[in-house]
């Protein structure tokens, strides 16, 4: 008798609207957050990269003024 009163607790709630509406919404929310830190890290990996490559190279103005 209890799992047949959470059952129909279960039921009553995955059929309501206002559930079903808050579960598309958290969803939604979850799928932009992560594309948008896939897009973050990608935009994250290219700026390092050119502060690398300028750092390394020798005629780079910061590096060649320390050296003075």
């Amino acid at each position: 008798t209890t799992f047949a009163i959470i059952r129909d607790k279960y039921k009553e709630i995955v059929s309501n609207e206002r559930f079903i509406f808050g579960v598309k919404a958290a969803g939604i929310l979850i799928i932009i957050i992560i594309i948008l830190s896939y897009i973050f890290r990608i935009i994250n990996r290219k700026k390092r990269r050119n502060r690398r490559y300028n750092y390394s190279r020798p005629n780079h103005y910061r590096k060649n003024r320390y050296r003075l």
